[in-house]
């Protein structure tokens, strides 16, 4: 089966740079799928200067220099070049209005390569918003990961009921 992960800032096959909890749940899911002899690859976009915070943007710039790589055998990522969103603070980054432009511009990168998938699997509604929304994935492949609908998120910030309700959809 091929199966795509969207990962809409992360690069997984950076582990010095991109180290949280979601890229290592993402690769060790990755490792699993591939080990039941099915094909991942991992979407993300390069770094640009449009993200603010220079040194991690300059440091993640230099070392993504090819379209694919592998991160783990059988695990491919493939960087997407996204237009910047040039923001004038940390609060503007975490602006709900900033992570649904943010999603819509990473989805206009993307043709139809998506549909050729037999399962699309989103980690964050926001990286899911622009391309459900531009019907660039087949909704009946898609899957989104349970992220939002946990308490952790709700102690540090609002959540919109469409995100929940699109979780648990």
């Amino acid at each position: 089966m091929r199966i795509a992960f969207i990962m809409s800032r992360r690069d997984p096959s950076l582990p010095t740079i991109d180290n949280d909890g979601g890229v290592v749940l993402l690769l060790g899911y990755g490792k699993a799928l591939v080990s039941l002899g099915h094909q991942v690859d991992i979407f993300t976009s390069r770094a640009n200067e449009g993200w603010g915070l220079e040194d991690y943007v300059s440091r993640k710039r230099n070392l993504q220099k090819d379209d694919v790589v592998d991160a783990l055998p059988g695990v491919s990522v493939i960087r997407k070049n996204v237009a910047p969103i040039h923001i004038n603070d940390i609060d503007d980054l975490n602006s709900d209005s900033h992570v649904i432009t943010s999603s819509i511009i990473f989805a206009d990168t993307f043709g139809e390569e998506l549909k050729n998938y037999d399962i699309v699997n989103f980690f964050h509604p926001t990286s899911a918003y622009g391309l459900l929304t531009q019907r660039k994935v087949n909704f009946e492949n898609a899957i989104l990961f349970p992220m939002l609908l946990s308490t952790e998120y709700s102690k540090f910030k609002n959540i919109t009921q469409k995100y929940l309700d699109m979780e648990m959809s």
